[in-house]
């Protein structure tokens, strides 16, 4: 497909997915039985994937914002896709701004924190891209 076409279309695809799979219609005691099926741990990816595509391509057009935007999206329902992070800060770099790049360090360093703990180091790829994407990060990092 022409690329106009297929980053619509990818756009239209992540545009479903604000969140986890059906989230909040599960308590009503509809799709209950989606615990039970392959399909909850393939949605995340399927999610990921698409806004990996259609951030790759937004960067490779000068579009950094929208490529940021995408990866937002995708982190609602993908929130422990290291790939998103990543994807995260290399379109936070792409806007050319550097506070979307602090502030995107940040919430990363603040989200990984959440999920695992002090103790924990963020995987070495991320290390690494933060390194050479924001060297000062660091610094930030120990003081909050």
């Amino acid at each position: 497909a022409p690329a106009a076409q297929r980053e619509r279309q990818l756009s239209d695809a992540l545009s479903m997915a604000a969140g986890p799979l059906l989230d909040g219609q599960r308590e009503s005691g509809g799709y209950g039985w989606l615990d039970h099926e392959i399909v909850e741990a393939q949605y995340p990816l399927l999610v990921a994937d698409i806004a990996l595509t259609l951030s790759g391509e937004q960067i490779a057009a000068g579009r950094g914002e929208q490529a940021y935007a995408a990866v937002r999206t995708a982190l609602g329902a993908a929130p422990m896709d290291e790939r998103l992070w990543n994807a995260l800060l290399r379109a936070a770099h792409a806007t050319g701004r550097r506070e979307w790049l602090t502030g995107a360090a940040e919430w990363l360093v603040a989200h990984h924190r959440q999920l695992y703990g002090e103790g924990r180091s963020l995987p070495a790829e991320t290390e690494a891209l933060l390194d050479e994407l924001l060297p000062a990060w660091r610094a930030g990092s120990a003081a909050t």
